[in-house]
């Protein structure tokens, strides 16, 4: 018997669920498998679920486990060992953690286990490219750099460890700082290619520009230079563009009278704005952006930065309805595609 740990429900209700989804496909647990779903979804929400599974409601931001995690220097959502003192004394042939806010608990309930442990995102990886480049984040990530830095640079040192991660360049980066390359794999977010070539249809972009995406703290700092830096250039060539934000959080964006609409979290069906250039304005990287799988699968075309765009194959890029040009470079792209004249035409 197995033990599986994930990190929220396997469903399409957000990215993190949809990478879920992935792996519990990828492992696809026997019935006999024991597995624990940390979520905030209701239990018929959960999809996947089997009646023996075990679901533990995860905390939100401002509950008093929150606090307690971040003052001990942990993640907020980290789980604390009492969570999952039911599992002491069981015995596992396997243990998959499928994030890494699992690894201090599990660690301490099966101290000689070897574990395998699932990396959505390196935070360590982004935490020296932010010392390198000498970005300024929003502070709450800022501290969840540092507390997951903390984290993974533990889980890097075990060496009873397997680590899993997201994207090649995650991979690489840990291969290049402790010389392992025998303890670790990707296990990629790949594209269905076939679902791509058929969504594409014919597209005038208007003049419109859209984010689609909740703004986490750690995504604050893109989109401010986005509005910031870029957008009143794109405005001064074309005076009548508009910016539209759709996903939860984005309201505090609102500013109509610059051209700037922010709608909340988007309650239709599919994509909102089909006609816009889509952006992924990424200045830190790490992880998967999986809304951009979303977007790819969907033939929606989408600007984004080299950052933004890691952990998907390069053969991607078209320069259509793919493009991936740096940042110095999007106010005059986008600009060149909003006034373009001809239709985007699917290859």
């Amino acid at each position: 018997m197995n033990l599986y740990l994930f990190p929220e429900s396997a469903n399409r209700n957000n990215g993190y669920g949809v990478a879920v989804e992935r792996d519990y496909l990828r492992i696809h647990p026997a019935e006999d498998d024991f597995i624990v779903w940390y979520t905030i979804l209701e239990n018929k929400d959960i999809g996947y679920k089997k009646n023996k599974d075990i679901i533990i409601k995860k905390n939100r931001m401002m509950s008093v486990k929150s606090i307690c995690n971040v003052i001990a220097g942990k993640d907020r959502t980290e789980l604390l060992i009492k969570e999952l003192s039911f599992l002491q004394g069981m015995s596992f042939d396997k243990i998959f953690c499928g994030d890494t806010i699992f690894y201090n608990a599990i660690r301490a309930l099966f101290p000689d286990n070897y574990l395998h442990v699932r990396f959505h995102n390196c935070f360590a990886r982004i935490y020296d490219r932010k010392q390198l480049l000498g970005q300024k984040l929003d502070w709450k990530f800022n501290m969840k750099l540092e507390n997951m830095y903390k984290l993974e640079r533990k889980i890097f040192n075990d060496a009873n460890t397997y680590k899993i991660f997201i994207s090649d360049e995650d991979r690489e980066y840990y291969t290049s700082m402790y010389g392992k390359k025998n303890d670790s794999e990707t296990w990629m977010m790949n594209v269905d290619l076939e679902l791509m070539k058929n969504s594409r249809r014919p597209i005038k972009i208007d003049h419109t520009i859209t984010w689609f995406g909740g703004v986490e703290s750690h995504k604050l700092a893109s989109l401010r230079w986005f509005i910031k830096d870029v957008f009143p250039v794109i405005q001064k060539a074309v005076p009548d563009v508009e910016f539209h934000l759709w996903g939860r959080g984005t309201e505090k964006f609102s500013s109509q009278n610059k051209g700037i609409f922010a709608h909340g979290f988007f309650t239709g069906n599919g994509i909102p704005d089909n006609n816009a250039i889509f952006i992924n304005p990424d200045l830190i990287g790490g992880g998967v952006k999986i809304k951009l799988l979303t977007l790819i699968e969907n033939g929606i075309p989408f600007i984004s930065t080299p950052f933004g765009f890691e952990g998907y194959s390069e053969n991607l890029i078209d320069g259509k309805y793919i493009i991936v040009v740096e940042e110095q470079h999007w106010a005059d792209k986008i600009i060149e595609i909003i006034q373009g004249k001809d239709v985007i035409m699917p290859n």
